[in-house]
């Protein structure tokens, strides 16, 4: 009895200790996560096409053109969400890069509707073509951070809104490479 009493003691001060942020992401996940992770590489794949495409990310199913920007972590650790157009975690891979890049986005508000994307959808980002493999609805208790935010050996473009208080849409995608 002694023993499951001194566990849940365990269990509650680890709790206090490592209490949920605001947004229901363990406030310590996302930095530990991006300090695992390594430092993108660039792809050994056909080049680019940067040519009318830096910086934009095209949707065309939901009608998307839009600017993309570079963001960082704010004062609570987490990713900056700008105001009008999507950001882009520039402290991780970029889009067209080898590894995650995550892009994040309002609703209301920029990426309204990604929740719109199907498997198959194309997307545009920075001169790299992807295509969507999944849309996910995630709450904020079961958010996936370091499959977001973790390592990766693949080429993907994530995007990331809030849906309502308490859920995130998650959009996964992959680079379509094609043969040199």
């Amino acid at each position: 009895m002694a023993a499951i009493k001194n566990w849940g003691l365990l269990l509650l001060a680890a709790y206090l200790l490592f209490s949920l942020h605001p947004n229901g992401i363990l406030a310590s996940d996302t930095k530990e996560v991006l300090a695992l992770r390594p430092k993108p590489t660039p792809a050994v794949i056909s080049p680019v096409n940067t040519s009318n495409s830096d910086n934009r990310l095209i949707i065309p199913a939901i009608g998307l053109d839009t600017k993309i920007v570079p963001t960082g972590l704010g004062p609570d650790g987490l990713q900056v969400v700008p105001d009008k157009i999507p950001g882009w975690y520039a402290l991780d891979s970029k889009p067209g890069e080898r590894g995650n890049a995550v892009l994040v986005g309002h609703t209301p508000g920029i990426f309204s509707k990604i929740i719109n994307l199907k498997p198959g959808d194309k997307i545009y980002a920075d001169g790299a073509t992807y295509e969507v493999t999944k849309n996910v609805l995630y709450t904020v208790s079961n958010f996936p951070t370091s499959d977001i935010y973790g390592p990766s050996n693949d080429f993907n473009l994530i995007m990331i809104t809030c849906t309502g208080i308490s859920g995130r849409t998650v959009v996964f995608s992959n680079r379509i490479l094609t043969p040199r």
